[in-house]
């Protein structure tokens, strides 16, 4: 689990800081011409959501545990 948070924060680091190339590059994609930056963006923005979402599941199963124990006591 923490290879994972640690493996996807590594992903949204270094996926923003070249979003944010890309943003003053000022690069457009070949085939419609929009700014590659708003493809882009959602590599770190994801990787953000889903380190908060094994968090919780962390949190979760962490709190069972301890319920788990306290009833075995």
């Amino acid at each position: 689990m923490a290879l994972s948070v640690l493996l996807l924060g590594l992903i949204a680091w270094y996926g923003g800081l070249l979003t944010y190339e890309e943003y003053n590059w000022e690069s457009l994609s070949p085939g419609l011409g929009y700014p590659t930056w708003i493809y882009i963006i959602w590599l770190p923005l994801l990787s953000l959501a889903i380190i908060f979402r094994l968090t919780q599941s962390l949190i979760e199963r962490w709190k069972q545990s301890l319920a788990a124990e306290q009833e075995d006591v």
